[in-house]
């Protein structure tokens, strides 16, 4: 159950295939739109909400995953909320690049800062007024990408001492849902418009004309909501979209509609992960958590967890074999989870 009253941070009840869920929640007045589970710990990279202001940091798991998540000072206090999020690390530091809501910008918060160093080491504020929807690091080539709400891309080198622009591109008139580097290419960014008929592009910040090098999708396709591009295969990205659909995109380019669409949720999917086998997990407003399991003809779903409110992220661990889920209302599910085992 839940606590009832004014405290909301309470426990969530869910279920999990053939396994304990272990449900973590605040009693502080903190709501993730971002959560990440670091390799090899018991620890949680993530960023958001409280209040009015912006946080991000890392906060430990409970004892046995069970129970209050405690801020022994791991958040960093941000100007604005954080709409969105990534982790890169370098070196021996670990960082959190956080975009605010408004015309503030990006701060890259240093998780592994000592306690008398500022962990915002910089605060990286857009040429126009629009948010950031989007953001991802190139962390062995030192550059952040940035799609923003009006369509542009935004390109910066930010190794050296001052931030250098590198890129800004006009990518979608009717405005970005996301943007992601693709693996092992620092020069190619694949991003997602936020309107009905929008299109998959891939840029190449080589290019010295302003159109993409590959477009894909058409007057049919639905807005998408969010993206996944994955690590371990250059070619294959999974978006959500707003009518709750998840699709599979080919960017080798041999067609321009999705290698495979199927419906996972009630709503708009605000989060995805592409695994092994042609699976893909996704998390969504109608509350769930969904893998997916592409079978000719379609695709069959098998519900992971189920939360009160809507789910606004999630990642898997491959390595440790768990997940972790963030919910809008405040609560953060983690639990074992092996997708070999269905």
């Amino acid at each position: 159950g839940k606590r009832r009253g004014r405290d909301r941070g309470g426990l969530r009840c869910a279920a999990a295939p053939e396994g304990s869920m272990a449900i973590s929640s605040r009693a502080t007045n903190f709501e993730a739109a971002f959560a990440r589970l670091m390799p090899d710990c018991d620890v949680l990279e993530v960023a958001g909400r409280r209040g009015w202001r912006g946080v991000a940091g890392t906060l430990p798991l409970p004892d046995e995953g069970l129970g209050d998540l405690a801020d022994p000072g791991g958040l960093v206090e941000l100007p604005r909320p954080v709409v969105a999020a990534t982790r890169y690390v370098e070196g021996n530091h670990r960082w959190i690049v956080a975009s605010m809501s408004g015309d503030l910008g990006v701060a890259f918060v240093d998780t592994t800062a000592d306690i008398n160093e500022d962990p915002v080491k910089l605060l990286l504020t857009h040429p126009n007024a629009s948010c950031a929807v989007g953001v991802d690091m190139f962390a062995s080539e030192g550059l952040a990408a940035m799609a923003c709400e009006d369509g542009s891309l935004l390109v910066y080198n930010v190794s050296g001492a001052e931030p250098l622009p590198l890129a800004a591109k006009a990518a979608d008139p009717c405005g970005l849902r996301g943007g992601a580097f693709r693996p092992h290419a620092p020069h190619q960014i694949v991003t997602i418009g936020a309107e009905p008929g929008a299109q998959l592009k891939v840029w190449d910040l080589r290019s010295r004309g302003g159109e993409p090098v590959l477009v894909l999708g058409d007057s049919r396709s639905q807005p998408f909501s969010c993206m996944h591009v994955r690590d371990t295969d250059v070619y294959d990205v999974v978006c959500g979209t707003d009518g709750g659909a998840v699709v599979r995109w080919d960017l080798r380019g041999g067609r321009t509609t999705p290698t495979a669409a199927f419906k996972q949720h009630d709503s708009e999917v605000c989060a995805v992960q592409s695994l092994e086998l042609r699976r893909v997990l996704s998390a969504g407003m109608d509350g769930k958590v969904v893998l997916g399991e592409e079978v000719p003809g379609g695709a069959t779903a098998h519900g992971v967890m189920e939360l009160p409110g809507p789910v606004v992220d999630l990642h898997y661990e491959p390595a440790g074999r768990r997940m972790v889920a963030a919910e809008r209302l405040g609560a953060i599910a983690y639990c074992p989870f092996d997708e070999r085992r269905f």
